[in-house]
């Protein structure tokens, strides 16, 4: 029967997805900006300091010390932090940042909603200053009264990494 892994190790794990969490919580940013961001920029960085802490410690548990094992090990800890990655990259983002105001404007071009344990109500606009496509979480009340091809609006501030964001309290 293979040993559990270190108690430390789980414990930072539930550490940093409970910050994440908080940070989700606290700010608000067009769906995916810092996911994009996360996978653009720390997807090679991130493997590189999780191939570096493991060439640089030994395996406590000797289930790791087999070769397939502990690669296998490696790349769970490598996938778990890079999904537990984009509130921490909004937290960067945002703390410390003066934060130039911008808003998002434009037509609803699409409007839905996803449920699984609550409902999310989501509209997607093409922005006029980039031309792009924006997709934006709204509250129920917003999205009963938005209707597809009016104009909406969302102000933000540009973080320090370039990403719009917005605290959800205050």
């Amino acid at each position: 029967m293979p040993s559990p892994p270190p108690a430390r190790a789980v414990g930072l794990l539930i550490l940093y997805a409970a910050g994440g969490l908080l940070w989700s919580v606290l700010l608000e940013e067009p769906v995916g900006a810092a996911f994009d961001f996360t996978f653009r920029y720390l997807t090679v960085p991130l493997a590189g300091a999780v191939l570096a802490g493991a060439v640089l410690r030994r395996p406590e548990s000797p289930a790791l010390a087999r070769p397939l094992r502990r690669w296998l090990a490696i790349g769970m800890v490598y996938a778990v932090l890079l999904l537990l990655s984009p509130p921490h990259v909004l937290a960067v983002n945002s703390l410390g940042a003066g934060g130039e105001p911008v808003t998002l404007s434009g037509p609803v071009v699409d409007k839905w909603t996803r449920s699984y344990k609550t409902t999310s109500h989501y509209v997607r606009i093409v922005d006029d200053a980039t031309g792009r496509p924006v997709k934006l979480e709204v509250s129920p009340a917003e999205y009963r009264a938005i209707a597809v091809g009016a104009r909406y609006d969302r102000r933000f501030f540009v973080g320090r990494l370039g990403l719009p964001y917005r605290w959800r309290r205050g």
